[in-house]
């Protein structure tokens, strides 16, 4: 019992800093956008590097969230 609350607290956890990553990239393709328009290379990459990190950060946030529910599949199963 104490370790499906725990599952259950990191899953609203790693919602929370999902909507959260999601935020940051559209805030940073805005950005971006705006460095294109106004040929800014310094900018544009300092976008797209962030971008990147983004991206592994949302990558690695949901991995471990279909790990969480497989695991919680075959509890149940």
């Amino acid at each position: 019992m104490e370790q499906q609350v725990m599952q259950t607290l990191n899953q609203k956890g790693i919602e929370k800093r999902l909507s959260v990553v999601r935020m940051e990239i559209d805030y940073e393709l805005v950005s971006l956008h705006d460095a294109m328009l106004a040929e800014d290379l310094t900018e544009k990459n300092r976008c797209k590097r962030r971008l990147k990190k983004l991206r592994n950060e949302w990558n690695r946030l949901t991995v471990n969230d279909r790990k969480a529910f497989k695991t919680k599949e075959r509890h149940y199963t």
